[in-house]
């Protein structure tokens, strides 16, 4: 389908710059045999794209787009990758047509998301509790989102470990249900799985806010040493990135224990993230190791 291109000008909001819209049909990335584009959220948009883009003067890095499928009345947010599709095609990871209810060659209507905020909190909560057999997932996430630009309130991401497949629900997102987590720092939670069933029954529920942290995708903290549990990466190999260390701020915004006492000896501390390894608290272990939600009694 012909894509759409409209200006919008005028005024001192916006600085007079034009918007991009355009229509396309969408097709997963196995169609051009880019698998690895599966891992993140990122596009292949045509070299028409990049035109319009270009005379609509958007220079925002990186750039940031609704796609939206009117007929299910479904949308979400991704990055851009490269601009060498088929005119009028657009080829999308399958996760992501999944979450819009696409199908092969259904139209999808793109927008550029102008100033997508950067995010702050984010609630995620895994579709299967065989998620907590990783020993620490807080890092496996930190190496996805390297390849994500954003996420959304409602998306269903996928996070590739170790040969499996983990679904991840977004559940909440602040400060807007549409983030940017790139060169971020962002409050982690983690809700209970969606299939999880507590071993001491419904009434103990003691879960939330035991496994916040912070992510961080910046590169300008201090180094100091790492005292948390050991690095992972999407492949299970414990390897470091070249240049400056990462780092995060660990137990930032305090902390509640499992028993709701409160936390008098956590302290923030700045934690070298070698590849972006989190630390993973002992109520999380301990419910890793088959206990309850409360502790074991």
């Amino acid at each position: 389908m012909r894509g759409i291109f409209s200006r919008f000008g005028g005024g001192d909001e916006g600085y007079g710059r034009s918007i991009f819209q355009a229509s396309y049909r969408a097709y997963p990335v196995s169609f051009i045999d880019r698998p690895q584009l599966e891992l993140g959220d990122k596009v292949i948009l045509p070299p028409s794209a990049l035109d319009r883009i270009t005379r609509a003067q958007i220079d925002d890095f990186p750039m940031a787009f609704e796609a939206t499928n009117a007929k299910e009345g479904k949308s979400t947010h991704c990055g851009v990758l490269e601009f060498v599709a088929d005119e009028g095609v657009v080829y999308l990871p399958y996760w992501m047509m999944q979450n819009l209810l696409l199908g092969e060659g259904d139209v999808v209507k793109f927008s550029y998301a102008a100033s997508l905020p950067k995010g702050t909190y984010v609630k995620l909560r895994a579709q299967t509790s065989d998620f907590l057999d990783i020993s620490n997932p807080k890092a496996v996430l930190e190496t996805t989102l390297r390849q994500y630009t954003c996420l959304t309130v409602g998306d269903t991401f996928v996070i590739h470990y170790n040969d499996k497949k983990y679904y991840i629900d977004v559940v909440e997102a602040k400060p807007g249900n549409a983030i940017s987590v790139v060169d971020t720092d962002c409050e982690v939670d983690f809700a209970p799985p969606l299939d999880y069933v507590d071993p001491y029954g419904p009434d103990n529920t003691k879960f939330e806010d035991t496994n916040s942290g912070v992510i961080n995708k910046g590169a300008s903290q201090k180094k100091v040493e790492e005292s948390g549990d050991a690095t992972a990466t999407t492949s299970g190999d414990a390897t470091e990135d070249a240049g400056a260390p990462k780092t995060f701020l660990a137990f930032a915004s305090g902390g509640r224990r499992l028993d709701g006492k409160a936390v008098t000896d956590v302290a923030p501390k700045e934690i070298e993230i070698p590849t972006s390894s989190l630390n993973v608290t002992k109520e999380w272990q301990g419910l890793r190791q088959g206990g309850g939600l409360g502790g074991g009694k």
